[in-house]
């Protein structure tokens, strides 16, 4: 079976076990037809994050993400995956400065377009996620211009909307320190912009070798 077919069968499983398990604890408290109204509102999700449509948000700002195209996605190697962002990663959010609101807006802004890009990959031959007992590495490279004054320190860049959105649960199981570990480099380059690369921990030599 192809990847593909394997991601909706266990997208079927799931959702199976799921249902079976609200059947058998099924009381008072327990309402199946929510069940159901949920897993249509989880397949409307799901159609939104592979169409062109605008993300309506719930709450009165009305604020949307169009979800652009942000990144590129490559398998360079057997366990190595390249992302080229079109720009630096997000700015690390003040939470003492900004209400949650406000914070949470602008991370959906970012979530949004990241799994756009992921969930297009995942549905690509290339993709292949790891096995649970692996330990993988992320090497965020931020290359700048030297011209653009613009641009933030490394501290600044908030590397946790990357890891959650596009790592964890697609490449791995969980982004926990049994999973994953990661380091931040920067180097002069031809435009201001964040590469990323995925791989096993035991290859970190090679990604640092390539760079």
């Amino acid at each position: 079976m192809d990847t593909l077919g394997n991601n909706l069968a266990n997208y079927i499983k799931s959702l199976e076990n799921a249902l079976q398990s609200a059947r058998e604890g099924a009381s008072s408290t327990v309402d199946i037809e929510k069940v159901f109204m949920d897993l249509e509102e989880c397949k409307k999700n799901a159609q939104f994050l592979l169409s062109d449509d605008p993300f309506p948000y719930s709450d009165t700002s009305k604020a949307s993400c169009d979800c652009t195209h942000i990144m590129d996605i490559s398998r360079i190697g057997e366990d190595t995956y390249k992302f080229v962002l079109d720009k630096l990663l997000p700015h690390r959010l003040d939470y003492h400065k900004l209400t949650h609101k406000v914070a949470s807006r602008i991370n959906q802004s970012y979530a949004k377009s990241f799994e756009r890009d992921i969930f297009d990959f995942c549905f690509n031959e290339d993709f292949k996620k790891y096995e649970d007992t692996d330990k993988v590495v992320v090497v965020f490279i931020n290359y700048y211009d030297s011209s653009d004054s613009s641009t933030w320190d490394n501290d600044n860049l908030d590397v946790k909307v990357f890891i959650d959105y596009v790592i964890s649960g697609k490449f791995i199981v969980d982004d926990s320190h049994e999973h994953l570990s990661y380091c931040m480099l920067s180097k002069e380059g031809r435009y201001t912009h964040t590469e990323v690369y995925l791989t096993k921990e035991s290859n970190l030599g090679s990604i640092l070798a390539l760079i």
